[in-house]
């Protein structure tokens, strides 16, 4: 039987023990006991059988939050990871302060009550006893500081040979040996994933995103009802609901590490009908109970006909939605908008094929021969019909999430016209929300670019679904470009009138007596990054194309604030190194110094 099976009546059983039968009295599993074909453990403590024999009697871990209650003998890698936090500047209140000042806006994956009420529960040597948290720890403080080299002095390469970082690889190689399994280990793994796209260390980051992905598989967190779960059940909506963000976090980075790159399947699967999205980030922040809403809702945001033939559009866009559940939604339509990429590109290369092929046609468009090779005129329809439906529910998201920005936000006046249509007040959002329509804005992007070529489909007969496809294709490139190009004018703006809410350009004051640690207070989600890399390659292509346009001066903004981010985040500065190689780019800088010469003569 497989492991995701119903439970046999032995298993039925096992949830009738004691809880002193399914946890040791050291916080561990006594799960090698009661196996009828012997013990099986790992030097962890973790129930092999949970993997070799799933029909057999193996008990469900204590809850992904449980702290073993003490600690049976020392333990080097434990005290190395309290001992390196003691000794950082500032101390661990202030740095996990700075966390949820900064991290937290754009990753809310972690509970600021049940944080602060296992860190007041570890203030003495004595009660450190949960390696797993204190590597969550770390990684908190990892993701908040600038990289460095031992001499503090910013290089390329710092990000990937920062010692903290370093620290942090080599404990989670550890914890994932030596301890037990737990939410904590799982969020710190998130931590480090988000750090290495952050900072564009590669194929690190693609590595710990799909390994992060593996973890919340393995803990059952992809599905509640069907997948073998690892914990038994949280006893409080907040435990829940942290693992709930802690899962949907793994989505997000799996789809942000495919975005840029072809032929790689995705690490995460897709949700599932019934998967729920993160409450209210109010709520959250608050530690009170906030309102699920699910992914799919048949009759919220279009009709139930429609939902129920297209699944897309049936996804929840009402305004009660948090924001980072509006990250996620945006993350599960990059999911598909790549999906469709990838069978896409799987049949592109048999295309040649039917040029040798005159074959008759049947009324439906489809090709007559039951024997045909390569693609056929159907399948083309088909993958039409499908893009299709993906740009009305990106476009239709994209339009629902400025409303909502336009509606929330406190905007500073600016010339709409200058912005363009729909983003005037974009970046005055929180920031989960600017980069949930980053994200958005990248799908579309992806999508528009499979569709945008007149010669897509050599070879085969064109349609007139496909050429209204392509003026869409079209139509889209140009209105992300504008839009995109706004909302960084907008952070811009931003940034110089809320600089000490926003970002600051410079590092922080040194305290008396204390080295600077190459701290950096940013809001900025380093998620927009490659959105900006995406629409100034596509200004690029209209500033060739159309001399007229007012790309140059849209890529000029992403640019600029791409130059702002890479001070705080290194793979914005690997994406501007980039851009300005480009010839468009410097034939658009070289035009913009002539027309300040001008005007200064």
């Amino acid at each position: 039987m497989l492991a995701g099976a119903p439970p046999t009546s032995s298993t039925a059983k096992t949830s009738t023990r004691s809880s002193n039968e399914v946890n040791g009295s050291d916080g561990r599993p006594a799960a090698a006991a009661p196996a009828s074909r012997g013990s099986c453990e790992t030097t962890s403590g973790f129930p092999a059988l949970y993997f070799l024999d799933p029909e057999n009697s193996v008990p469900r871990l204590p809850s992904s939050s449980t702290v073993c209650p003490q600690r049976a003998a020392p333990d080097p890698l434990l005290d190395g990871l309290w001992s390196s936090l003691d000794e950082e500047v500032p101390g661990l209140d202030a740095a996990v302060a700075r966390y949820f000042a900064t991290v937290h806006c754009w990753l809310p994956i972690l509970s600021k009550k049940q944080l602060y009420r296992t860190l007041a529960q570890q203030q003495q040597p004595a009660q450190r006893t949960d390696t797993n948290f204190a590597l969550l720890l770390t990684c908190m403080r990892l993701l908040t500081t600038r990289p460095s080299s031992p001499g503090h002095q910013q290089e390329p390469a710092a990000a990937a040979t920062c010692p903290r970082y370093l620290s942090a690889k080599e404990g989670l190689t550890k914890a994932e040996t030596r301890c037990l399994p737990s939410l904590a280990l799982l969020q710190a793994t998130i931590l480090v994933a988000a750090h290495e796209l952050a900072h564009g260390i590669y194929p690190a980051a693609y590595l710990s995103a799909g390994h992060a992905a593996r973890l919340g598989i393995m803990m059952g967190f992809h599905d509640r009802e069907h997948g073998p779960q690892m914990f038994q059940s949280p006893v409080t909506w907040t435990g829940r609901e942290e693992e709930r963000r802690a899962w949907w976090a793994v989505v997000i980075l799996d789809r942000l590490a495919h975005q840029g790159i072809h032929g790689l399947p995705l690490a995460a699967p897709e949700p599932h009908p019934g998967e729920l999205l993160p409450a209210p980030d109010e709520s959250w922040d608050l530690g009170a109970i906030g309102v699920n809403e699910a992914l799919f809702v048949m009759a919220s945001s279009t009709s139930s006909r429609s939902a129920a033939s297209n699944p897309t559009e049936a996804s929840s866009m009402t305004i009660n939605t948090g924001s980072f559940a509006n990250l996620c939604q945006s993350a599960h339509l990059l999911g598909l908008v790549l999906r469709h990429r990838e069978e896409l590109g799987r049949r592109q290369p048999q295309l040649p094929q039917l040029q040798q092929q005159q074959q008759p046609m049947v009324a439906n468009g489809t090709v007559a021969s039951a024997g045909t090779t390569g693609i056929s005129d159907g399948e083309i329809g088909f993958h039409i019909r499908e893009a299709r439906q993906l740009h009305h529910a990106t476009s239709a998201f994209t339009r629902h999430l400025c409303s909502r920005s336009n509606s929330s936000s406190q905007a500073v006046p600016v010339d709409p016209g200058v912005l363009g249509t729909g983003v005037a007040s974009a970046a005055a959002a929180p920031v989960a929300v600017s980069a949930a329509m980053a994200v958005t804005f990248s799908a579309r992007v992806i999508l528009c670019g499979l569709y945008a070529c007149n010669e897509r489909w050599e070879g085969c007969t064109r349609s007139a679904e496909e050429t209204e496809l392509q003026q869409l294709a079209l139509g889209g490139i140009y209105e992300v470009a504008r839009e995109v190009a706004g909302l960084a004018r907008r952070q811009l703006q931003l940034i110089l009138t809320t600089s000490a809410d926003g970002l600051q350009l410079h590092q922080d004051e040194e305290e008396e007596g204390e080295e600077d640690d190459g701290e950096v207070r940013c809001n900025l989600s380093p998620l927009i990054c490659h959105c900006l890399y995406q629409v100034a390659g596509e200004c690029e292509w209209l500033v060739l194309e159309d001399e007229n346009c007012e790309a140059d001066a849209w890529i000029q903004d992403v640019v600029e604030l791409l130059a702002i981010m890479a001070q705080r985040w290194q793979v914005a500065g690997a994406y501007l190194a980039d851009i300005t190689s480009w010839p468009s780019y410097k034939q658009v800088l070289n035009a913009r110094l002539e027309g300040m010469d001008i005007a200064a003569q």
